[in-house]
């Protein structure tokens, strides 16, 4: 995230929603899948949907 953001302040609180939004989303986690992949994926699209705004 902070590479993302090139703010630190901003990568923080980007992933606290991150981790909330993985916990809520753990129903569509696929367990044949790795969980450190899936969660990366889900904190990546979160940080490029805050871009998108």
């Amino acid at each position: 995230m902070l590479r993302m953001t090139k703010n630190p302040h901003d990568a923080q609180d980007l992933v606290q929603e991150a981790f909330i939004k993985v916990y809520e989303q753990l129903g569509k986690y696929d367990r044949t899948d790795s969980f450190a992949r899936w969660m990366y994926r889900v904190a990546i699209n979160h940080c490029m949907d805050k871009f998108r705004i």
